[in-house]
């Protein structure tokens, strides 16, 4: 795919009881060496109630309702979207504005160790977790030699995880998070009448 000259919009009214904001910037395909730090990343972004979205958003200004984030896994290159969900009445603008804010000082100021640690933990967490069943090992198996081009790179997949450092993290969100790598969504609530 041609790199993206400039962000996109899109606007939807219709009948809704909230408005909604999705942002999506491409990343390169699963099996490029940035994908831990994309994972991880993510994680130290919207995972869970202390991650730095969820505490700035939900509830520090209390302009959205819910923050979450979800990264393409494929063979291809794809896209990593957040989608955030706004109380009745919410302002789309103040709530873009505060997510460039965020994405911008994760590029500028980096991240901290016990953020990088907790992001870490929760990745190999994940990782773990999935491969106690003979499903998620045959799920985890199949997906490392399809997507990533070798059932192998599962096995040092919780090394490449451990090596991720604050350093990757801020380059790859200078690299990632600037305006015409994106594509913004939104949908604004309309009458039903």
């Amino acid at each position: 795919e041609p790199e993206q000259k400039g962000q996109r919009r899109l606007e939807v009214r219709k009948p809704s009881q909230t408005p909604m904001l999705q942002i999506a910037y491409h990343i390169p395909e699963a099996a490029h060496p940035s994908r831990p730090v994309l994972d991880v990343m993510v994680d130290i972004l919207t995972n869970g109630t202390s991650s730095r979205l969820y505490q700035r958003m939900v509830d520090q200004d209390q302009i959205v309702l819910a923050i979450d984030t979800f990264a393409d896994e494929s063979f291809d290159p794809g896209l990593v979207f957040f989608i955030a969900e706004l109380p009745p009445g919410g302002d789309l603008d103040r709530v873009e504005q505060v997510l460039y804010e965020e994405l911008a000082r994760l590029a500028t100021d980096g991240v901290g160790d016990a953020e990088l640690d907790k992001a870490k933990n929760l990745q190999l967490a994940a990782f773990w977790r999935k491969l106690a069943t003979i499903n998620g090992k045959a799920d985890a198996l199949g997906t490392y030699e399809v997507i990533y081009g070798d059932f192998n790179m599962l096995f040092d997949a919780p090394d490449r995880i451990d090596a991720v450092t604050a350093e990757q993290i801020r380059d790859l969100a200078k690299n990632i998070f600037n305006k015409k790598n994106s594509t913004i969504g939104v949908i604004i609530p309309e009458d039903a009448s």
